[in-house]
């Protein structure tokens, strides 16, 4: 059987002047008795207490090989003996071998302290017990797990400014594991500082993993903060249920809180976790390179505290990458989520998939996306809102989801509902904060897609959908809403002007798909606009059977327009050469003063296209007509002789034909 080192740990010794000596048992013919003579020759090893060591009463003697040992103290001319059996060399030295109690009364401090600085042992085991302590600290070690069976660390005292009651990550320390142990607080009383794991200023921690801990009534939960020295780097907390963390200083009140104020490679997990009745943020991230926040449960998020500032249970904040996935968020009083960039920070990709959110009991969005200050902080670049399933089943005057800036947008197979509605609240606002001057720099590609909306009214109100927010302006260069299932009372409200992106609506299943510039008071100019396969009963555009209506709800042609046919016609002729803009329709031409030409457009680049030419002037001078590209009636141009006199062209893709004169 192989065999390893062990410890033999004397208490009840004098603190100055007691000799404790280490015997192998082959040494004595049987179990010594009080006074018996020691044997002869050196013992195995030998310590005298004092000052330098042994002075709280207590020795240890460490690298005992497996066996039977004996131990002669000696003090004041007499002699005793204590046995040591050393029986299972493979298994953990406990902290009940440093002389913890683990009865719950006994401060176990001072030898659990011992334990965790006993650089000899990778492993230190917390038996079933409930051990009273202080601050206790891992210091500098590397390859080093803390293992809990069934143990309560029960914390006592108030801590010092500035740090915490905890166990302390203290130094540069690196794959530490803390185990299957529960934090919890003799006092209750977040003013004293009480938590879970903790680090602050200075320290280094790197390779962390917290695995399936319990912190209950405290102020913290698992907490590290940098603020002008040391790093932190790769944190795994996982397994973990953080219950009743209280407290509203800086930091208190949130189950996991990291911040670093430097750009280093910090990475976070946060896996498979519960948070209940947590008062601030339950996951808090602030700066680093990689978020991840995925399986976690958030149940009864600030139930009861005061509304104040918003606290979603989840903010991420100035990571490059982020992933938020497979969470659960349950009856909480503010938001689930919310990731912002800050100035000096670019957030790359944002991944918001498979989340359920329920019943939030404040009227704030589930999920926020951005700052209202994209100029200052920012914008995320590339964000996807996937397979998510929002619930209010009571009434919040609030949007679900609130993007206020991201470049390159997604918003997919999300399941939107909004019940009991007696308000005006949108479903998804889409906003551009701050970008008047059209830069794109906030808010530029958006597509929503596959979505449900469905929302009920209750004593009045109305529900759009999706909400264009003021400051959009030319700052979205492409929106597209493709194959969304609106149960709404209306498919688009537009909070402000929206001038010119490309908007896209393909495939909408049900009624409500609108954009209502005259009840919304606003203006919706729109540069390329795409209807496919859009059926909308109450609003602009409706299909059926390949026919096309506008503010028609029965086409019975392709195109079938439900007022008078209208483009645009300038109010003064041309009075020089002119070249057809993809905006004109008709144009009139002055000839008076000399001879003019008009261009029409490649045909390739238009087919079916029409368009309309009118001379306005008497006189003998010239208006021929000629195109890009192609021809005209089979010649290079056609030419209109008389005064007033209208012609209509239409392309085959190949070359312009007159379709009417007059």
């Amino acid at each position: 059987m192989p065999t390893a080192p062990g410890i033999c740990f004397v208490a009840g010794l004098a603190k100055n002047g007691a000799t404790a000596k280490l015997w192998s048992s082959s040494r004595f013919a049987s179990p010594p008795s009080k006074n018996t003579p020691l044997p002869s020759g050196s013992p195995t090893a030998s310590t005298t207490t004092g000052t330098t060591h042994g002075g709280d009463g207590a020795y240890r003697f460490s690298a005992v090989t497996p066996g039977l040992w004996y131990v002669s103290l000696e003090y004041n001319g007499s002699i005793f003996y204590d046995t040591h059996d050393i029986k299972n060399p493979l298994a953990a030295p406990t902290v009940m071998d440093y002389g913890a109690v683990g009865d719950g009364s006994h401060d176990d401090t001072t030898a659990v302290q011992a334990a965790l600085n006993d650089t000899a042992q990778g492993l230190i085991v917390f038996p079933q017990g409930v051990y009273l302590c202080g601050n206790l600290t891992i210091s500098n070690r590397t390859n080093f797990v803390v293992q809990g069976q069934g143990a309560i660390i029960l914390w006592t005292g108030t801590a010092a400014a500035g740090d915490q009651i905890g166990l302390r990550l203290s130094g540069v320390n690196s794959l530490v594991t803390i185990r299957s142990l529960e934090f919890t607080s003799l006092s209750g009383v977040a003013a004293d500082g009480h938590c879970g794991v903790w680090w602050k200023n200075g320290d280094s921690p790197a390779s962390i993993r917290v695995e399936d801990c319990w912190v209950r009534s405290c102020a913290r939960g698992v907490s590290g903060v940098r603020t002008s020295s040391g790093t932190w780097n790769d944190l795994v907390v996982t397994g973990c249920f953080f219950d009743t963390i209280l407290g509203t200083a800086a930091g208190q009140g949130e189950g996991v809180y990291l911040e670093t104020n430097a750009t280093t490679s910090v990475n976070a997990r946060i896996d498979g976790n519960t948070f209940s009745q947590v008062q601030q943020y339950g996951v808090h991230l602030s700066r680093g390179i990689g978020a991840i926040v995925v399986g976690n449960q958030f149940v009864l998020h600030r139930t009861g505290v005061a509304t104040g500032a918003v606290k979603a249970a989840v903010r991420v904040n100035r990571f490059r990458e982020v992933v938020i996935e497979g969470n659960r968020f349950n009856s909480g009083f503010d938001g689930a989520i919310e990731v912002t960039p800050t100035t000096g920070t670019t957030t790359r990709l944002i991944t918001i998939r498979g989340n359920q959110m329920a019943d939030a009991a404040n009227a704030v969005p589930e999920i926020t996306i951005g700052t209202s200050t994209p100029a200052a902080d920012g914008a995320p670049e590339e964000v996807l809102l996937e397979g998510n399933q929002l619930y209010r089943g009571t009434f919040r005057n609030a949007s679900l989801i609130d993007l206020r800036a991201g470049l390159r947008v997604t918003l997919r197979d999300n399941l939107l509902v909004h019940l009991g509605v007696t308000a005006t609240p949108e479903m998804l606002t889409i906003e551009g904060q701050g970008d008047s001057g059209g830069t794109r720099a906030y808010t530029d590609d958006v597509d929503v897609g596959g979505n449900t909306f469905y929302a009920t009214i209750s004593g009045g109100g109305a529900v759009p959908a999706i909400a264009l927010q003021a400051g959009i302006c030319t700052s979205i260069a492409r929106l597209a809403f493709r194959g969304n299932r609106l149960n709404t009372t209306s498919g688009f409200s537009v909070g402000a002007s929206v001038t010119n992106p490309n908007v896209t609506l393909a495939d909408q299943a049900n009624d409500g798909l609108t954009f209502d510039a005259a009840a919304q008071a606003a203006t919706l100019g729109i540069g390329r606009l795409v209807v496919a396969g859009t059926r909308a009963t109450q609003a602009s555009f409706a299909t059926a059977s390949g026919r096309h209506g506008f503010a028609q709800s029965s086409p019975t042609s392709i195109g079938h327009f439900g007022g008078a046919l209208a483009w645009p016609l300038p109010s003064t002729a041309k009075t020089a050469d002119y070249v057809f803009l993809e905006t004109d329709g008709t144009i009139k031409v002055d000839t008076t003063a000399a001879n003019r030409a008009v261009t029409l457009p490649d045909p390739a680049t238009c087919p079916g296209r029409i368009m309309a030419v009118k001379r306005v002037s008497a006189g003998a001078n010239s208006l021929t007509v000629a195109a890009a590209a192609g021809n005209v009636d089979g010649a290079a141009s056609v030419s209109i002789s008389s005064n007033n006199e209208c012609w209509g062209f239409q392309s085959d893709g190949l070359g312009w034909w007159s379709i009417f004169t007059k």
